[in-house]
């Protein structure tokens, strides 16, 4: 059972009276008595018709960066952030928060216990991806589909020049003093949890802010939060990037030699024998560990955002607005299934020390001392390396683009049901819960 919300009758007006008008010659008379010039008899021609204001075509609107569709206009969508008073579409929802039901039943006094009382106003988007105060006062109170775009596109560039020096391992471990950083073992496969916690702290801190701020108190926090999930983070593809294409260390003895059968001889040695050879050693990716870790928290994120966008879409009433949806929402559902291949076989967070591919092994056995000597030969650039590179590269890309898909659709449809406080403060909290 939908909520009724009453609103007056328009007061028609029945008029009395007359208006009169006088219609006659005008003329004028030159200074010469009995002379008489321009003489017009009857009505004077009506003025011509004003042409048509030409009509907008969706997405070529100059000045507007994200406009709404003609199909989706007709059933209440307009471009985030635009207050209209009095809309039937988003009036009824604003103060109901992010809990509401669905319909709300608009109807006039005149119309109730008439049978005419079955208007029904549907909102825009789904009422969990409600952000909006109890009252808007201005047309410029919410910020408008370029700010949030803005945001995280600002988000994004300024993390990721961030990231170059925090997330290095080789950084980290002098800037901490040898606390953090340090190389070897497998600490990664528990330390991801730490930036599990960082990036969830992340969002608790923006939803947090968001529903304590004056006039947002009736939304709730968790879907504040759940709804923060699905934005466009760089964090990931940006690291399967320098993990791939950066590495440091490796010198050459001046013998010239390999040093394989010396390390064979000193068991104290802990360098595996498969490092080196012919004198050289095999470089270190100093991006891995940061890689493995981002690479699962975001996996985690990427699923948990699938979730809450399938159950509110799938309850959202306003058939017209779901179906323009359809192509932004599977590609989002699919986004996990697609970053799975890319931990696995694109930049697998399962080689944590050396080249992503193109390593091959080989096992000889000395014919004199008769000792097993494994030799591994590394990539070059201009061969597998270079390659896989670029696949590690060009495989996140629709993992990353389906939340700018989505975003970019999603913000030509809440007209003021869209109106977030303080954008810029949750960037920098999500900037400093993610370096």
């Amino acid at each position: 059972m939908g909520i009724i919300i009453t609103r007056p009758s328009p007061r028609v007006s029945t008029g009395g009276g007359s208006s009169g008008s006088s219609t006659g010659s005008t003329g004028s008379t030159s200074g010469t008595a009995g002379t008489t010039v321009g003489k017009t008899w009857g009505a004077p021609a009506p003025a011509p018709a004003p042409a048509p204001a030409p009509v907008p075509v969706w997405g070529t609107t100059p000045g507007v960066i994200i406009t709404t569709p003609p199909d989706v206009a007709a059933a209440g969508a307009k471009s985030a952030g635009k207050y209209v008073p009095g809309d039937p579409a988003t009036v009824p929802y604003i103060d109901r928060g992010n809990s509401g039901q669905y319909p709300v039943v608009i109807v006039t006094p005149s119309e109730l216990n008439t049978g005419n009382d079955t208007k029904v106003a549907l909102p825009p988007i789904p009422v969990e991806w409600i952000i909006a105060p109890r009252n808007i006062t201005s047309p410029d109170q919410c910020p408008n589909a370029g700010a949030t775009i803005a945001t995280f596109a600002a988000t994004d560039v300024i993390l990721a020049v961030l990231l170059i020096v925090t997330a290095a391992r080789s950084m980290l471990y002098r800037a901490s003093c040898h606390l953090f950083g340090k190389r070897g073992g497998k600490k990664v496969y528990w330390t991801w949890l730490m930036w599990l916690v960082l990036q969830v702290t992340g969002n608790v801190g923006a939803a947090l802010l968001v529903v304590r701020t004056e006039g947002y108190e009736h939304l709730e926090f968790l879907k504040v939060f759940a709804l923060y999930l699905s934005r466009p983070r760089l964090k990931t593809w940006w690291l399967a990037i320098l993990r791939t294409s950066f590495s440091v260390g490796g010198r050459r003895f001046p013998d010239g030699n390999t040093r394989l059968e010396q390390e064979q001889e000193q068991e104290n040695e802990k360098i595996s024998l498969a490092w080196e050879k012919d004198g050289r050693k095999e470089k270190e990716h100093i991006y891995v560990d940061a890689y493995v870790s981002a690479a699962l928290v975001e996996f985690i994120f990427q699923i948990s955002a699938a979730v809450f966008i399938g159950v509110t879409w799938e309850r959202f009433p306003n058939e017209v607005i779901k179906q323009y949806m359809q192509p932004p929402l599977r590609f989002m559902f699919a986004a996990p299934g697609i970053m799975l291949v890319a931990i696995s076989v694109g930049v697998p967070i399962w080689r944590i020390t050396g080249e992503t591919w193109g390593w091959k092994e080989t096992v000889d056995k000395d014919p004199e001392t008769k000792k097993v000597i494994r030799r591994r030969s590394p990539p070059s650039m201009g061969g597998i390396r270079f390659w896989w590179v670029i696949w590690g590269s060009l495989i996140y890309i629709p993992v990353y683009s389906a939340a700018w898909v989505y975003w970019t659709h999603f913000l030509t449809l809440p007209g003021a049901l869209w109106c977030p406080p303080r954008l810029v403060s949750q960037s920098a909290i999500w900037i400093l819960t993610s370096i």
